[in-house]
C-alpha cells in the first residue's frame, strides 16, 4: 500500500516536472520567435576577414537589435547571390565587383552597406622575380583558380596598362592546386586576395614575396558589403538597418583591436591561426578607408 502511495506521488510530481519543462521550453521558444531572424551567408568559407561580423555575433550586437542572425559560410559569391534573390537567404556579404557583376546579369540585388572599400585582389610573386609594375606580368607564369576575382578584371587591367595578354601566361588551377603549386615553384606568380592568402603564403613559406595590388594601379574597386534583393530592401528596411548597425559596432571593434577580433573568431573556428588571422585583419582594416 505505502508503495503504491509513493508510487503515486513520484508519478505526480514527474508530471509536474515535466509540465515545468515544458513551460520553460515554450517560453524560451517564444523570446527566439519575436526575434527577427535572418541569415548573413558568406562569400566563402571561413576566413580571417570575416571576424567583425563573428565579433559582432559574440558580443551581442545583433541580439541587442531584437534580431536573431545567422552567420554561414558560402561556396562562392554567385551562390551567395542566388540564395539572397530566390529568398532563401536575406544578406549576402561579397564584394562589389561580384555584386555589380550580378546587377550587369539584370539579378534585382544591391549593396546596401559596404566596409571593404579596396577589392583586395592581386597577384604575388617569388621573392627573385621582380614585380613593380604592370608589364612585370608579361613573361611570367600566372597561377589562377576557378571564378579568380583579379582574373575577371584582367582583360581591363591589360588594355589600360597597354600589357601584351598573349605574353602573360596564364594557367588554370583549382582553388586547391593554385597555391601549391606556385610554392612549388611551377608557376612565376599566383593571384591572391590580399586579406586571405598573403599572409598564409608568406607564413608558409617562410619568405616575404612581391606583390602588385589592382587598387594601386587605377582599379580601386569596392571591396566586401552587405548585399540583398531589391524585394527584401522593399520589405525591410528597418531589419536592414539594424542589421547594418549591429555589423558596423563588429566592425569598429575590429579596427580598435585585431588581435581580440582575430582571438574570437579562433576560438568559433579553430583552424584558423590567431596568429595568421591577426595579420589579416590588420591588411583588411587597412582598406576600410577611401583613398
Amino acid at each position: 500500500m505505502k508503495g503504491r502511495i509513493e508510487g503515486t506521488r513520484l508519478a505526480r510530481w514527474s508530471r509536474v516536472g515535466l509540465l515545468l519543462i515544458l513551460c520553460l521550453f515554450l517560453i524560451g521558444t517564444g523570446a527566439a520567435e519575436g526575434e527577427e531572424k535572418s541569415v548573413i551567408r558568406l562569400s566563402w568559407k571561413i576566413k580571417g576577414e570575416y571576424a567583425p561580423l563573428y565579433v559582432a555575433l559574440d558580443k551581442g550586437y545583433y541580439k541587442a537589435e531584437g534580431l536573431n542572425v545567422a552567420v554561414e559560410p558560402g561556396s562562392g559569391a554567385s551562390v551567395a547571390i542566388k540564395l539572397i534573390a530566390t529568398g532563401k537567404d536575406q544578406y549576402a556579404y561579397i564584394g562589389g565587383l561580384e555584386t555589380a557583376q550580378g546587377v550587369g546579369k539584370d539579378i534585382p540585388i544591391r549593396m546596401v552597406a559596404n566596409f571593404v572599400k579596396k577589392l583586395p585582389v592581386g597577384v604575388a610573386a617569388h621573392p627573385h622575380i621582380p614585380l613593380k609594375t604592370p608589364r612585370d606580368l608579361e613573361g611570367k607564369k600566372l597561377a589562377v583558380a576557378p571564378v579568380d576575382s583579379f582574373v575577371a578584371i584582367l582583360p581591363a587591367f591589360a588594355r589600360a596598362h597597354k600589357l601584351d595578354r598573349d605574353k602573360i601566361n596564364v594557367v588554370k588551377l583549382g582553388w586547391g592546386s593554385r597555391v601549391p603549386a606556385f610554392m612549388r615553384g611551377e608557376t612565376d606568380l599566383t593571384t591572391i586576395y590580399f586579406t586571405n592568402d598573403l599572409p598564409v603564403i608568406e607564413a608558409k613559406m617562410g619568405k616575404k614575396l612581391n606583390t602588385l595590388a589592382s587598387f594601386d594601379w587605377g582599379f580601386k574597386l569596392l571591396g566586401h558589403g552587405l548585399v540583398v534583393s531589391h524585394d527584401y530592401m522593399a520589405a525591410n528596411g528597418d531589419t536592414i538597418r539594424k542589421v547594418v548597425r549591429a555589423s558596423a559596432k563588429g566592425w569598429s571593434d575590429t579596427l580598435k583591436n585585431p588581435k581580440e577580433a582575430a582571438e574570437i573568431i579562433a576560438k568559433r573556428f579553430q583552424t584558423l591561426n590567431v596568429g595568421i588571422t591577426e595579420k589579416q585583419l590588420i591588411i583588411n582594416n587597412g582598406l576600410t578607408k577611401s583613398p
